[in-house]
């Protein structure tokens, strides 16, 4: 299998493309190329009058797709930082390659030959054989463990198009398919409304296999009017004692890593932190793990450089008391990865970082709002994160197969588990009587 080559490579790859064309078809000048003949010569499927498909495996992306892929992600209804090729491309790499994942690109025709076509929709996906035990086939998104929201990337206002679309290209190319399942997608916005749409309008069965909402932050009004809201008066107490006691320790203010800084000096100290603490006694922590570890560096050095990662701690002189790394993305962010030092655990370092983001969030407005991509129900971010997003793991029955049995046996048995669970409950009322 190919490598996936770097933006260096990628961009003299499609320079020589260009000029071979040029050379061939005898235009005035590289701009003159057809953007259709730079891609490649992949095969297409119609879907539509005004759309068509193509498939293609990531390491065969070239330079135009990628930057029509930034060009999307920066005009899809899901402001998805995880779909970005800057973040998408390293975990592909270092996770994906023996998953046989495949890259579902959704075009619009141009109004007149002279225009270009615009890629509306991106849908990285797996074949599975089983689904869940059952004996039908299934695609799905391809995900991996550091991909905290998968909502695919559709262009604003062709939500609907590229949905079905979607769906006639998997059964024209997959007929034995019988489900469809998207995982970890967003239960509102775009994606989530065209969804719906196009499930009512073919009436086409699915079935929410798990739904959650996670801890969200919104940032409007003003920071004091939000802590009062989020922290009770002797909450807020305890926090400024124990600020006092880690300021006594010589913990400074608030640092930031900034867009001309060396990113290497942070990127050491995060993943120095993090295997100190508990998910190194446990064998979890990035540096352990060589996969992760590349991935984790790739991804911070390209998002620095874009501007996309934000990197914040305490610190006492040189040494990090507690890092927390942000993904920006548009107006909005995604709280990734946080870890401090669990010498200072007793002054609560984590918390105390938390609370110096949010307040830097309201002081800078950088972003309108931040997902904290915590884990449900989780103690301290529920707490200071009010408001919530949801998420949720959907299955859809392509019609007419085996799907729809799959669907309607996984209804039938939620609906036996919650009458045990009803039985068990009334009969425990009545023995109370």
């Amino acid at each position: 299998m190919s490598a996936i080559l770097t933006d260096a490579e990628l961009s003299e790859e499609f320079c020589s493309v260009c000029e071979k064309v040029h050379a061939e078809q005898g235009c005035r000048s590289v701009d003159d190329v057809s953007l259709d003949m730079v891609r490649g010569e992949r095969e297409r499927w119609s879907i539509s009058e005004n759309y068509w498909v193509e498939r293609c495996r990531f390491e065969d992306l070239t330079a135009l797709d990628r930057e029509e892929w930034s060009a999307l992600a920066g005009s899809s209804y899901s402001a998805n930082v995880f779909m970005q090729p800057w973040f998408f491309l390293p975990a592909y790499k270092q996770f994906g390659r023996d998953q046989s994942v495949e890259c579902v690109l959704i075009y619009q025709r141009g109004k007149t030959a002279a225009d270009a076509s615009v890629l509306c929709g991106l849908f990285p996906i797996v074949h599975q054989r089983r689904y869940r035990g059952f004996w039908t086939e299934s695609i799905s998104l391809w995900t991996h463990r550091f991909c905290y929201l998968n909502t695919p990337l559709i262009r604003r206002s062709h939500g609907v198009a590229c949905v079905s679309g979607f769906f006639d290209w998997v059964r024209a190319n997959y007929p034995k398919v019988g489900i469809v399942e998207f995982e970890d997608v967003s239960a509102e916005g775009g994606f989530h409304h065209a969804l719906v749409k196009v499930l009512y309008d073919r009436s086409m069965m699915s079935f929410i296999t798990q739904e959650y909402n996670r801890a969200q932050l919104r940032v409007e009004g003003g920071v004091e009017e939000y802590m009062g809201e989020v922290l009770s008066k002797h909450h807020g107490r305890e926090m400024k004692r124990q600020r006092r006691r880690l300021t006594e320790q010589g913990v400074s203010e608030l640092k930031k890593l900034g867009r001309g800084d060396s990113v290497e000096a942070w990127i050491a100290a995060f993943l120095e932190l993090e295997s100190q603490g508990w998910k190194g006694e446990q064998g979890t922590a990035m540096a352990q793990d060589q996969a992760q570890l590349a991935f984790f560096c790739e991804v911070i050095r390209a998002g620095h450089s874009l501007g996309h990662v934000e990197l914040m701690g305490l610190f006492d002189g040189d040494h990090a008391v507690a890092l927390k790394c942000n993904l920006k993305c548009g107006k909005g962010a995604y709280g990734f990865k946080i870890a401090y030092d669990e010498a200072y655990r007793k002054f609560s370092p984590g918390v105390q970082l938390e609370l110096d983001t949010i307040k830097d969030l309201f002081a800078t407005q950088s972003v309108d709002w931040i997902d904290s991509c915590a884990c449900v129900n989780h103690p301290m971010i529920d707490r200071l994160w009010k408001e919530r997003r949801g998420v949720q793991k959907i299955a859809i029955a392509m019609p007419k197969t085996s799907g729809q049995l799959a669907i309607g046996a996984m209804q039938a048995v939620r609906w036996v588990r919650r009458w045990r669970n009803r039985t068990t409950k009334w009969e425990a009322m009545e023995a109370n009587f």
